[in-house]
């Protein structure tokens, strides 16, 4: 079994700024190292986390990523009151439906 490989926000009161990247301060993001099953990046809660992170260039650089989301994520997104966010992964959701996509809920079933 594979390890997730993602930055997850830290959840704690500080007074550190919420837009910097993930992995760019130690204070903020930790790296997670959960089991993923075979070929995912990340566990279920660091997507989940990413995709309701406050700040809105962390979730839009998730949604521009490839490959890498479920497709409850991605219609998550696709629903968020940013409107760039929700566009990007709109269209990503359109490219998925052409080609297939990870389904946490079909894996679950």
């Amino acid at each position: 079994m594979a390890r997730c490989r993602s930055w997850r926000p830290v959840l704690d009161d500080h007074t550190h700024p919420i837009d910097h990247a993930p992995g760019s301060c130690r204070a903020c993001w930790t790296v997670c190292s959960a089991k993923v099953p075979r070929g995912q990046v990340r566990c279920t809660a660091c997507e989940r986390a990413l995709a309701t992170h406050p700040s809105a260039s962390v979730r839009m650089a998730l949604a521009r990523e490839e490959g890498t989301c479920s497709r409850d994520v991605l219609e998550l997104l696709a629903g968020d009151l940013d409107s760039m966010i929700a566009h990007t992964a709109g269209a990503r959701l359109s490219m998925l439906g052409r080609s297939g996509a990870r389904n946490d809920l079909e894996e679950v079933l």
